[in-house]
């Protein structure tokens, strides 16, 4: 395994945390097949994995939303993805004392923060849709009906 030390954080298990190590090698292993042309061999550092891991904290839904932000196709952008990342999982967190959602909210912040002007309307209206779900809509076709925006708008 990359990181060769115990550890835990307040809140989490040793069972946990090496359950997140696991997902970051095979996540990270995941990205560079995928990108190998494009990265360097040892990206991303292990530090970077090592601190990843402490923050989550045992929360693999943190961890996951870590992926999915960092491999996000849209951007195309791994390393600047992953700088954005720990630029927030590093500026606020100190390890044991806030809990790894409180740097997800922060990085959902920044997502959010990114969003052009003259889409943030939009794609508030979006959100609001997809988190209620009151109306059971869920195609992406269906949702488009109901907010009255065409296809190329949605996406």
């Amino acid at each position: 395994m990359w990181f060769s030390g115990r550890f835990t954080v307040s809140g989490s298990t040793d069972e946990a945390q090496q359950d997140i190590q696991l997902l970051l090698k095979v996540e990270f292993d995941k990205i560079c097949q995928k990108y190998r042309d494009c990265l360097p061999v040892d990206w991303p550092p292990e530090y970077q994995q090592w601190w990843i891991t402490l923050i989550a904290s045992g929360h693999l839904g943190f961890a996951s939303f870590i992926f999915r932000f960092i491999g996000d196709e849209q951007y195309h952008n791994l390393d600047g993805q992953l700088k954005v990342c720990m630029m927030f999982l590093k500026g606020g967190c100190t390890i044991g004392l806030i809990s790894p959602l409180h740097a997800l909210d922060d990085l959902y912040h920044q997502v959010l923060s990114d969003i052009p002007v003259n889409i943030f309307s939009t794609t508030m209206w979006i959100l609001g849709l997809v988190i209620t779900d009151c109306h059971g809509l869920n195609s992406a076709d269906d949702q488009v009906r109901f907010l009255g925006l065409d296809q190329v708008t949605f996406c």
